[in-house]
C-alpha cells in the first residue's frame, strides 16, 4: 500500500514540477504540499501517527488554493461537497459490500468532472478537492464517533484517493488546454492567406 502511495505522490510531483505553468497556478505551494504529505506518510509508517496534524495542514493548503475573489455564495461549494463526501463515506461504512463494485472507484472521476464543469480555475479545483477530502474525513470520523460507529479512516488509502483526484484534475485540465491550443492554431491557419504555387 505504501509503495502505491509513493508512486501516485511522485507522479503528481513530476506533473507539478515539469508540466504546470507557474504563472497560472501556485506551483511552489503545490510542490511543498506534496513533499509535506510524503513526510507525513513516512512518519506514519515509522510508527509516529500524525493523523490530525496531516488533515490540519491539508486544510490550510486547501483554503490557500481555494481563496480567490468570487461571490459569497460560491464559497458554499466546499461545504456542499464536504457534506456529500461525508455522507458517501458513511454510506460505504454502513454498507461495506459497495467497496466490491467498480462504481466506488469511478466516483472519484465523477466528482472531479463535476468540479471541473463548475468553471473554477485550476487552483480552485485543487483547493476544493483538498478541502472536500480533508474536511470530509474529519466530519465522517466525528459523526461516526458520536454514533459509536467503528470508523477509522485508512490514512494511506485516504492520501491515495487525494492524489488520484489531483491526477484526474491535472489530466482533465491538460486535455482542455491541448484542445484550446489546437483550436487556436486551426483558426490561425484559416486566417492565413493561401500561397499560390508556381
Amino acid at each position: 500500500m505504501a509503495s502505491t502511495y509513493y508512486w501516485y505522490a511522485w507522479v503528481v510531483f513530476v506533473i507539478i514540477a515539469f508540466f504546470l505553468n507557474a504563472k497560472s497556478s501556485n506551483k511552489n505551494a503545490l510542490l511543498l504540499f506534496v513533499l509535506i504529505q510524503m513526510i507525513m506518510i513516512t512518519n506514519y509508517i515509522e510508527g509516529q501517527r500524525p493523523f490530525w496534524i496531516s488533515f490540519f495542514i491539508q486544510s490550510l493548503f486547501g483554503v490557500y488554493l481555494w481563496a480567490e475573489s468570487r461571490s459569497i455564495f460560491q464559497h458554499l461549494w466546499p461545504i456542499l461537497f464536504t457534506c456529500c463526501w461525508s455522507i458517501y463515506q458513511l454510506f460505504l461504512l454502513s454498507n461495506p459490500v459497495w467497496y466490491l463494485f467498480p462504481g466506488v472507484q469511478l466516483s472519484t472521476l465523477l466528482l472531479v468532472g463535476i468540479i471541473y464543469y463548475l468553471g473554477f480555475s485550476l487552483n480552485s479545483q485543487l483547493g476544493l478537492w483538498i478541502l472536500m477530502n480533508s474536511f470530509g474525513v474529519i466530519t465522517s470520523y466525528t459523526v461516526s464517533h458520536v454514533l459509536y460507529l467503528d470508523f477509522m479512516p485508512d490514512f494511506i488509502e485516504f492520501h491515495i484517493t487525494l492524489f488520484k483526484g489531483m491526477m484526474a484534475i491535472f489530466t482533465i485540465n491538460g486535455i482542455a488546454y491541448v484542445k484550446k491550443v489546437s483550436r487556436r492554431v486551426k483558426r490561425k491557419k484559416k486566417g492565413m492567406p493561401k500561397v499560390s504555387s508556381l
